[in-house]
């Protein structure tokens, strides 16, 4: 299949935001504070490329129509000054083909796609899966290899199918890669430098000096919209080979995602947003606010990362 790309393989590293999605008080969704996230995004110079809307998102607590519309706000206000990855997984693989389709036709740049979840798909079903959404849209690919237990399954999309699939398809052209399982890392960066053309290996969340160390090209990032110049840092000296220099940064990167992770991501990124000026609302159910005790433990330990009071947003 020949293959329009819109993303030249050089514009695939470096740091990939994630807006969080707003909602208002009626827990609609509100597309204003998206639109700043954006604008945030260029303006700071924190993002490389966009990625909209991740599970942090709250992607799976969205309506089809409000994801649908979401994307399209995120695509239409970017008005092409980043590349956007949308977002395509779903449960079901024909469900995520309508979902790449729609992505395509609002003008997202590429898309990222994950395993069905909670089926825990065999082998083949993942192959399946991949090879269903890339034979139907024909828009750049990212896979998503998630965490093993993530879906309740030990699935997991093995490195062979990757470089399988890569070779055989040019707009399979990188993964996300969230297992945090160093050993698989390494053999899918070994695997598809076998390629006789780029492809681009990103780490799930901002592990950086871990993973491009081992040849990633960057990371999807949670942190950017709270500390935009520390993940910057982090990989601007990664980048370099300043890996030694880099760890006491990364070191608090490391502990900042700790933190967040005892919370729900979207929770504690939006109660942090709150604090520094830009309120973007509550997440929705089944996941909750943070409560005040939560919110006050939280704060003293940025005081003890070194990282509070942060520096107001915009």
């Amino acid at each position: 299949m020949e293959i329009e790309q819109k993303m030249m393989p050089s514009e695939l590293k470096g740091i990939i935001g994630i807006p969080l999605t707003p909602f208002n008080s009626a827990n609609e969704f509100e597309p204003g504070p998206l639109r700043e996230q954006v604008d945030f995004f260029v303006r700071r110079k924190a993002a490389d490329l966009l990625a909209y809307p991740m599970h942090v998102s709250e992607a799976l607590e969205m309506s089809d129509a409000e994801r649908k519309r979401a994307l399209e706000t995120v695509i239409d206000h970017n008005n092409g000054r980043l590349p956007v990855i949308a977002h395509v997984s779903s449960p079901g693989t024909d469900n995520a083909v309508g979902f790449a389709r729609h992505a395509r036709d609002a003008g997202a740049d590429a898309m990222v796609c994950t395993i069905p979840y909670n089926w825990g798909p065999t082998p083949a079903g993942i192959k399946a899966h991949y090879e269903k959404l890339l034979n139907a849209v024909d828009l750049p690919l990212f896979m998503y290899n998630p965490a093993a237990s993530y879906y309740g399954s030990p699935a997991q999309i093995s490195p062979q199918l990757v470089f399988e699939l890569a070779s055989q398809y040019e707009h399979l052209v990188g993964i996300k890669e969230a297992s945090w399982n160093t050993e698989y890392f390494a053999e899918v960066v070994r695997r598809t430098s076998m390629l006789p053309r780029k492809f681009a290996v990103f780490a799930g969340i901002e592990h950086l000096v871990q993973t491009m160390s081992m040849g990633g090209v960057g990371s999807f990032s949670v942190l950017n919209l709270l500390f935009p110049d520390l993940v910057r840092n982090v990989y601007e000296l990664c980048a370099r080979g300043a890996f030694v220099e880099a760890m006491p940064l990364q070191h608090q990167v490391s502990a900042l995602l700790i933190t967040i992770k005892k919370y729900k991501m979207h929770a504690a990124v939006k109660a942090l947003l709150e604090m520094q000026g830009m309120p973007i609302g509550l997440p929705r159910q089944p996941n909750l606010p943070l409560g005040p005790n939560e919110g006050e433990a939280l704060v003293a330990t940025l005081k003890e990362i070194g990282v509070w009071p942060m520096q107001p947003w915009g």
